[in-house]
């Protein structure tokens, strides 16, 4: 739902509220969405926000409290009655229970535990004993499970019974001896089977699957390269204990893709809220990267001081240093983020290798193309001709043209390797790589195309 169009029926709910219509302000909400009926009541003051939540159908509250920030969850815990509060956190699911108890202080959470039904509790236990970022944090017990001898008849009547009570029908897990997985069978495949067949003879064995003790980036991998809906959990002694399905696994990617922007500019680390994060902390955490980067970029600026005497005698070549610096530190950034790309996909021997060296042949090859570009910008702009020092300004469209075919060449180069060699010693190439590349590249881009116009100068 749009904002518009949360505003639109704002109105229309403030009044139902106002004038103590709950009959009817239940029905019209059951008509909504839970993301929706989020949307409209995050228009609302916290008084009313909890008034409104009251006045929700008991089955549709759980979906509707899962689409809210914690501030507000946590707001609603406190407020509701023991029967509503007990009520909600038992009808969410124990993956989404058990992110919200982690937020939680401990007394409160100790709590909310005592409240659950023993059955809940048990499920929520399960998932908080995992450690911190791990698929066991995950996973939902909620799975349809049925044993290895079983009939596809039988199978039927559990999915009919238990399906309102899972995380996904489309996949039924096959387990033996207590409780090992041995196989999976879609829904689909047992609706092709005749009802007195034995699920055995319809499974897959050996189906993919992750320990409870697999970080979540890697099941997210595992989930994206096989293409599946839902991931199965296994302990120690592959005994199936729950299932990571494709939303809680959409919500770790988003998350980690915040990271990432946010610690390759030095605003949070992982742990990190932005917006729980004082402005003393965003400040020390930002102004270290920054004079970092300052002293390392200084750098360039000495070495631009030792050809001073040059620039004096022909000024157009400070002309077109910015946009040489500029070329270079762009390539060089472009090059990196492929490659760390293809380092987050698990490319290892010879398929990264491919990679880096196609990302050098094609750079080589841009390089080329830039160079004719910038050469040709020389000649159509031109220069003073007091800024020339006597030469044609063909020259400086050389110099220029070689120099940017150098730079961006050795800068591309250096981008396809340093992730590499980061990753080599441990370093994170998403976090340190760019900021390198580009001071490296100013650095370089400077040394090379006073040089080649040194030597050109003197040779033409």
């Amino acid at each position: 739902m749009s904002v518009e169009v949360a505003n639109l029926l704002q109105p229309e709910i403030a009044e139902m509220l106002r004038a103590g219509n709950m009959a009817e302000l239940r029905s019209a909400c059951s008509e909504l969405h839970a993301a929706d009926l989020e949307a409209v009541i995050a228009l609302f003051d916290r008084h009313d926000q909890v008034r409104l939540f009251e006045a929700l159908d008991p089955t549709q509250q759980p979906d509707v409290f899962g689409y809210f920030p914690f501030e507000l969850q946590q707001a609603l815990l406190e407020s509701l009655s023991v029967n509503t509060r007990t009520s909600v956190l038992n009808g969410l699911s124990p993956d989404d229970r058990a992110k919200l108890f982690d937020a939680l202080d401990d007394g409160l959470r100790t709590k909310l535990l005592s409240e659950l039904s023993i059955k809940e509790r048990q499920a929520t236990l399960a998932v908080l004993d995992s450690d911190e970022h791990t698929a066991g944090r995950l996973m939902t017990p909620e799975y349809l499970w049925v044993n290895a001898g079983d009939t596809v008849e039988s199978a039927f009547e559990k999915v009919r019974r238990e399906s309102e009570h899972v995380e996904t029908i489309y996949v039924v897990y096959v387990v033996q001896n207590g409780g090992t997985l041995v196989g999976t069978v879609s829904l689909r495949e047992l609706l092709r089977a005749r009802p007195a067949d034995l699920i055995r003879q319809h499974m897959t064995e050996d189906p993919v699957h992750v320990t409870v003790d697999t970080h979540q980036e890697e099941a997210a991998t595992v989930m994206k390269r096989y293409d599946l809906i839902a991931l199965p959990v296994v302990d120690e002694s592959r005994k199936l204990v729950g299932i990571v399905t494709f939303d809680d696994i959409h919500d770790v990617v988003d998350q980690q893709a915040s990271e990432d922007i946010l610690r390759m500019h030095g605003i949070a680390t992982q742990s990190d809220s932005y917006f729980d994060a004082s402005i003393g902390k965003k400040l020390r955490q930002r102004i270290v990267v920054l004079v970092s980067l300052a002293g390392v970029s200084f750098v360039s600026v000495l070495v631009q001081r030792e050809y001073n005497h040059l620039v004096a005698q022909v000024s157009i070549l400070a002309v077109y240093l910015s946009m040489l610096m500029g070329s270079s530190g762009n390539c060089g950034t472009q090059v990196s983020g492929i490659i760390i790309r293809a380092q987050t996909l698990t490319l290892e021997g010879k398929k990264l290798t491919a990679v880096v060296s196609k990302e050098i042949a094609v750079g080589a090859l841009m390089a080329a193309v830039m160079a004719s570009v910038a050469s040709g910008l020389v000649l159509i702009f031109g220069a003073d001709e007091r800024a020339l020092g006597g030469h044609p300004i063909g020259h400086f469209a050389l110099i220029v043209g070689i120099a940017m075919f150098v730079a961006l060449t050795v800068i591309n180069v250096l981008g396809g390797i340093m992730p590499l060699v980061m990753k080599r010693f441990g370093l994170d190439p998403a976090i340190t790589a760019g900021p390198f590349i580009t001071t490296m590249a100013d650095i370089m881009t400077v040394l090379i195309y006073f040089n080649i116009a040194l030597l050109m100068l003197k040779l033409l």
